[in-house]
């Protein structure tokens, strides 16, 4: 769990960053709502919020970029467009 609130601490720090992009398109992955709140629960998040942020993400990221972002430990670790991303649903979520 201190792992995932790290890497949402992180996440909310570099979401300004984020949104300035970066060049490569990553494509997505298209995981659903269910695969990737699961993914979240697996990785300590609580129920409610990770069904709230995969709702939001739902078709845009990947589960390999769930699992990138929940073990980061740098922002740089993890995608521009799937940090940016998973950093605006979990503003929506809990912000």
């Amino acid at each position: 769990m201190k792992m995932l609130t790290t890497t949402i601490t992180l996440a909310a720090l570099a979401l300004p960053l984020a949104a300035c992009g970066g060049d490569d398109d990553s494509g997505g992955g298209g995981a659903s709502a269910e695969e990737i709140a699961q993914a979240f629960v697996d990785q300590g998040a609580p129920e409610d919020e990770a069904a709230c942020v995969a709702d939001k993400v739902a078709g845009s990221i990947s589960l390999s970029d769930v699992e990138d972002f929940a073990n980061a430990v740098d922002p740089d670790d993890v995608d521009a467009d799937v940090l940016e991303t998973i950093g605006e649903a979990l503003n929506g979520c809990i912000g």
